[in-house]
């Protein structure tokens, strides 16, 4: 059965980085969530706040390249992730 209509579901909380052996990869429940709901057909939507640094700017390119529009991404100024 296909749905008359997509919906827009929001991630809406934390965005970051697994720092792991292998490397960095993006995480966060929220983001996760608004990924796997747009592989189903509806727009996720990530809502969050990230460090205004190489890091915060990077996470929203990497949810770009995803499929996800970083455009509810706020950038924070006074609390960058990397001191």
């Amino acid at each position: 059965m296909t749905p008359d209509k997509n919906y827009f579901v929001v991630g809406l909380g934390e965005v970051l980085w697994d720092m792991l052996p292998d490397g960095k990869q993006l995480g966060g429940a929220p983001a996760n969530f608004a990924y796997m709901t747009s592989l189903l057909g509806d727009e996720g939507i990530v809502v969050s706040r990230v460090g205004s640094d190489a890091l915060g700017r990077a996470a929203g390119r990497r949810l770009e390249r995803l499929g996800l529009r970083a455009s509810h991404l706020q950038l924070d100024r006074a609390y960058p992730l990397e001191r």
